[in-house]
């Protein structure tokens, strides 16, 4: 579960400078062989240990893989659970490091997981994560999968016997790296200490579920023949990542809950979310228990997780489950509480009265044209438009009313942005046209040098950079604009 660790160990540097098990070394100027400061590290079985001098003292901080440290720093690729961390916890007392006293600055946790499909087809049917794109996660050059990255915390799905070995294989790693302490502020975790808290391991398995819950997930095995025509282009829509991108919280609520239908009807019985899923709650629970049989109040959290993000039975059979028989003689009968309540007389007649009401019929109300304001005759209740002419002029005019509001808003916003750029090193991501395809790119700002060819084939720019706000966004015009803006600024500081 636990994984890679970022800790501030609050100990005297002579802790570590008298171990002789350690050999720090410091950086120096490769010119001179002048040592500019007095900045130390030492590597040990996966941990790199820093003695860090600042202007309020000298700071002794640890970071590096536990599974890996407890594996002798041979690898971290295997099961890394409860009772193995506690030993780690209590072998990193060879470093003075206690774990009430060892503050996190961030920690990893994940699962590994062995899936029924290669790992290359779950990440190919991945689109989005909420209203997010993905970037692709590397390691030495080397494609191992998807990574969507924010300010507190960053999502990982890649393929760990691929990172391994070198080959693809059906071993997936999904996993949740903590950038800020705040993300997981619910959860009180402040000291390795606090890790040492199975509810806590409970709660960071309720995180892995959450996340994999809000990933957008689309297979190809969806039954497209038999879709209606307006159905089919919205499938082809859901497989275009940045189709996600674009929407508002209302229409992506919308999309995903077309998407589940779609999914119920036309899919096949094998849904692949749905069962791994199911894998990475069974690899929670089997990590963070310990090899005793646990009872009571020890398996309450976990319960809570099962009914919570709707995991089959078939992972963890319930026991002594009673089966109760319907009794014809309980007809009429409201159970309430585990208690019967009868109705009286009168009150079933007035039931019945008020349902005969409201299957009454009303009367239809006149329908009129949302565009001519002409009655409506010879349609369906439903009907909106005299006909085809009438509603392409009036969706005509709310498209023009929706441009002109953007570009409006889109000119505000660039006017108070453009004498801040100077100052600012905004995370961006450009979406250009090319060859008749669109790709996105991630940049920051001090990375675009753009020649004029490129900035002409910018569509859409975005400021990814949502500290307190929601992501800000320029097409057409003011997107060139702002790139152009950017590029002169970048050439003046070379």
């Amino acid at each position: 579960m636990i994984d890679g660790v970022k800790i501030l160990c609050n100990l005297n540097p002579s802790d570590w400078t008298n171990n002789k098990n350690l050999s720090f070394r410091a950086w120096a100027d490769l010119s001179t062989g002048e040592i500019p400061h007095n900045n130390k590290y030492a590597d040990l079985k996966g941990l790199r240990l820093s003695i860090i001098s600042g202007n309020t003292g000298t700071f002794c901080n640890l970071r590096g893989s536990l599974p890996k440290y407890f594996n002798n720093g041979k690898n971290n690729a295997f099961d890394y659970d409860y009772s193995n961390f506690l030993t780690t916890c209590d072998q990193l007392d060879e470093l003075k490091t206690k774990p009430n006293n060892a503050i996190l600055r961030g920690f990893e946790f994940g699962v590994n997981v062995s899936l029924p499909v290669p790992v290359r087809e779950v990440l190919e049917n991945i689109k989005a994560y909420k209203k997010h794109t993905f970037g692709q996660y590397t390691e030495k050059g080397k494609g191992l999968g998807l990574v969507f990255d924010f300010q507190q915390y960053r999502v990982k799905i890649y393929d760990k016997g691929h990172q391994q070995t070198g080959k693809p294989s059906q071993l997936m790693r999904f996993e949740i790296g903590v950038k800020k302490m705040a993300f997981v502020k619910n959860l009180e975790i402040k000291t390795l200490a606090d890790l040492q808290n199975k509810s806590v391991w409970a709660g960071l398995s309720g995180i892995l579920l959450s996340v994999w819950r809000d990933i957008v997930y689309l297979e190809k095995g969806l039954k497209y023949k038999l879709m209606k025509a307006h159905q089919q282009k919205k499938y082809l829509y859901f497989f275009n990542p940045l189709y996600w991108i674009d929407l508002n919280k209302k229409q992506y609520h919308t999309a995903r809950q077309t998407l589940s239908k779609l999914r119920a009807k036309y899919g096949n019985r094998n849904d692949t979310k749905a069962i791994i899923n199911e894998l990475i709650y069974s690899q929670c629970l089997k990590l963070a228990t310990e090899s005793t049989p646990e009872k009571g109040n020890d398996l309450t959290e976990w319960n809570k997780l099962k009914n919570a993000f709707g995991i089959s039975e078939s992972v963890q059979p319930l026991e002594n489950q009673k089966r109760e028989r319907f009794n014809h003689l309980d007809k009429g009968i409201i159970q309430v509480n585990n208690s019967n309540i009868y109705l009286l007389e009168n009150t079933s007649k007035k039931i019945l009265n008020e349902r005969k009401e409201k299957s009454k019929k009303k009367k239809p109300k006149k329908s009129i044209c949302m565009n001519c304001k002409k009655e409506l005759k010879n349609k369906k209740a439903s009907a909106k438009f005299c006909g085809l002419k009438c509603k392409n002029h009036h969706n005509g005019k709310r498209r023009t009313q929706a441009r002109q509001k953007q570009r409006a808003t889109e000119q505000k916003e660039l006017k108070k942005l453009l004498p801040k750029l100077k100052g600012l090193d905004l995370p961006l991501l450009v979406i250009y046209e090319a060859d008749g395809m669109q790709y996105a790119d991630h940049l920051s700002q001090s990375e675009i040098n753009a020649p004029a060819e490129w900035i002409r084939q910018i569509v859409k720019v975005l400021i990814t950079d949502n500290k307190t706000a929601p992501t800000v966004c320029f097409t057409t015009l003011r997107a060139k604009r702002l790139i152009k803006e950017i590029t002169n600024i970048n050439k003046q500081k070379l």
